[in-house]
Order: structure tokens, then C-alpha cells, then sequence
């Protein structure tokens, strides 16, 4: 989670580290005497006249503010094209008749820095303001609607007058927008339709000024990323069947391939819900952990068999065991762990390790509260 900056404790400490020099929403940089700032009347967004002229005389310009998209004036009919990816060596791999994996995807993104840039000001920024809810009128409909919210966001992404950082991440990216706007070529495998479709999950139940601190980002990335099962989401039996194997596995001494991806971003989720649903509670409690899943949409049974069942049992004493102990949404009594779970520098392998050896703790314990019995009413329905 992000952490809260303490409150400067006079004027000169807040004069040195409470004000930035302003910049210009389209470039990201600051203004001055040559890169002039102006208003615009009609919605009152401030950026560089030599920026907004750029970006309005575009052959693609909608006419539209770079910041809400306000239209500004009636662009000539005729000029609008598909959306602003260009066709270059790059993107000519992406013909529908080329198989196009997630590896450019993923090698990209799975680098910490590059989760920083686009969280900053890039396209994983912009993809946040567009992500829709989740959309109950069938498959078609959902990768429609998270087409949509991808092209928009690659559009505002403003890569032409970016950085060469960010022009990387439009490198990467292009190959999947072209496939994207081709209409007969298969998405299912799409790592950008399926971050969308993640994304609607956590639309659901996030506070409405909710914006994903880069450790969050990380986390949803890194399951995104998982070598096992990449086309499928979020759901209730991926969850417990990986604490339920990260437990044998641990126990017969075998190492788990991806089962920490499922577990470290379910770490995550908790607290996000608690902050916007439950923020008066001192606990996050077995109840919270069923609604969480109920919300999530994932496929949890309120059922009264299912939740007799002893591993979904043990998985919601340890989620609320494994949240208790991490400590990421206290800002007290954090330790290096904690501070390693919300480092988004934290090395692979012992992110990895950490949040194994963190559900194995929740596992151990919620089996152990198992063994003694707990009384009927924690577990049924309220």
C-alpha cells in the first residue's frame, strides 16, 4: 500500500518538501519562461501552449483536452483514423496471421522500473482511469468493452512526445494494440486483455479515489505473469488450490512454481477492501475475507456444504492470519518483511520466499485453530 507522507513539521520543511515546480500534463515538464503555460477556458486544465498545439494538430486529433477529453472544437471529418499506433518494423509482426505471445509483455513489466514509469505518467496510469466494471452480457462483450478501455488509454498515453523510456514501453505495447484493432484476429491470449479483465475485479470493490501504489501493480502484473494457466483469471479454486498446494508442496519439501503469484496479490486485495469498506473495524476477520471473495465475483460457494470444507476453512483463517502478519496496511510495527512486500525493488526470489513463507505461517496456524474447533457460527453465512 501507498504510505502516507508524514505532515511537515514547519514551513521551511514544508517549503523544501511539500511544493513541486508545476508541469505540463502532456510532456511532464515543468514550466518556464520558454515552455509557456495556458488555460484552457472551457475546462479549466493547465499545460504547454506549445504541447497542446502538438498535440491538437495531430492527423488522429479528436479535437479534445489531453487531460478529460472535453471536445474543444469540431475536428475536419475525414482526418479521424484508428487510434495513434504507428506502423513501423515493429508492429508489422503483428499481422493475425502471426502468433504474438506475452513474452515481449512480460519481460518488459517485469522489470520494477518500468512498473515505476508507467504508473507515473505512462500506460498502466492511463489504463487505471479506463478500466470498466465487469460486464455481465457474455465473453465477447467484456473483451469488447476492454478493448475499448485499452485503445484509449494507449491513445492518452502521449508516447509521441514522450521519452525514449516511454517510447520502450510503446514499442512494446504496439504489437498488441495493431492485433487488437484487427477484427478477426484472436484476443484470447491478449496479455493486455486479460490485465483489463483483472483490473474489473478489483473496479468492483476499490474506493472511488483508489489509484494502485507500484507495489500493487506488481503484484497484479506478477500474476498476470504466471507460467502456468496464463489465459485463466482470478477465480475462488485457483486461490485455495494454491495455498493448498504451496502447503503439500512445502511439506514434501518440493518448491512451488506460481501458487505465491495467486497468494500475493489475494495480500493485497484485503486490504484495499478493508480500506473502503471497512476502514471503522480493527480487524480484518473470516467474515471479511468470505465478502471480499462474494464481491470479487471469483466463484465462491456460500453453500453449506462448501463451507464445511476443511480447505476452505484453513484458507480463510490463513488469509486473515497472513494479512495480520505481514503488516502492509498497518503503518505501525512493520519489519523488513513487511518493507520488502511493498518494495516493488524486492528481488524476485525473495518476494517469492517471503510471501511463502508468509502463507505457510497463516496455513499452520489456521490448521492448528482447525484442530481445536472453533464454533459453528464463525464460519456459516450472516
Amino acid at each position: 500500500m501507498e504510505q502516507k507522507r508524514p505532515v511537515p513539521t514547519s514551513l521551511a520543511a514544508f517549503l523544501k518538501d511539500g511544493v513541486e515546480a508545476a508541469e505540463c500534463t502532456i510532456c511532464k515538464e515543468p514550466f518556464d519562461s520558454n515552455h509557456v503555460v495556458i488555460q484552457i477556458k472551457e475546462c479549466g486544465h493547465f499545460m504547454g501552449k506549445a504541447c497542446l498545439e502538438k498535440w491538437l494538430q495531430q492527423k488522429t486529433s479528436e479535437g479534445t483536452c489531453p487531460t478529460c477529453r472535453g471536445v474543444l472544437f469540431t475536428a475536419k471529418k475525414g482526418t479521424k483514423r484508428s487510434r495513434t499506433v504507428p506502423r513501423d518494423a515493429t508492429t508489422a509482426q503483428a499481422s493475425s496471421e502471426v502468433p504474438l505471445t506475452p513474452a515481449q509483455f512480460n519481460a518488459y513489466y517485469g522489470e520494477s522500473e518500468n512498473i515505476e514509469r508507467s504508473n507515473r505518467n505512462g500506460f498502466l496510469s492511463k489504463l487505471w482511469k479506463h478500466v470498466p466494471p465487469p460486464a455481465s452480457d457474455g465473453a465477447a462483450a467484456r473483451r469488447a468493452t476492454a478493448k475499448t478501455a485499452i485503445m484509449r488509454a494507449f491513445e492518452e498515453s502521449n508516447f509521441f512526445l514522450a521519452s525514449n523510456e516511454s517510447n520502450a514501453e510503446q514499442r512494446v505495447l504496439t504489437p498488441y494494440v495493431r492485433r487488437l484493432q484487427q477484427p478477426a484476429a484472436s484476443d484470447v491470449s491478449c496479455p493486455l486483455i486479460q490485465l483489463v479483465q483483472t483490473l474489473s475485479r478489483l473496479f468492483i470493490f476499490c474506493a472511488h479515489d483508489f489509484t494502485p501504489s507500484d507495489a500493487v501493480w506488481r503484484a497484479i502484473l506478477l500474476f498476470q505473469m504466471r507460467s502456468t494457466d496464463e489465459t485463466a483469471g482470478l477465480s475462488w479454486i485457483g486461490l485455495r488450490e494454491a495455498a493448498w498446494t504451496l502447503g503439500e508442496n512445502r511439506l514434501q519439501g518440493f518448491a512451488g512454481v506460481d501458487q505465491w503469484r495467486w497468494l500475493y496479490l489475494f495480500l493485497f486485495l484485503m486490504p484495499i477492501y478493508r480500506a473502503a469498506h471497512l476502514s471503522h473495524t480493527p480487524s480484518f476477520t473470516i467474515h471479511d475475507v468470505r465478502r471480499l471473495l462474494q464481491v470479487l465475483g471469483v466463484g465462491y460457494s456460500t453453500t453449506s456444504g462448501d463451507e464445511r470444507d476443511t480447505n476452505t476453512r484453513i484458507f480463510l483463517l490463513a488469509a486473515v492470519y497472513a494479512l495480520e502478519r505481514s503488516r502492509i496496511d498497518s503503518e505501525e510495527g512493520q519489519d523488513d518483511r513487511t518493507r520488502r512486500l511493498l518494495d516493488v525493488h524486492t528481488n524476485l526470489a525473495q518476494l517469492k520466499a517471503d510471501v511463502e513463507r508468509l502463507w505457510m505461517e497463516g496455513l499452520a496456524q489456521g490448521g492448528a485453530d482447525i484442530a481445536i474447533g472453533y464454533p459453528e457460527h464463525w464460519w456459516t453465512s450472516e
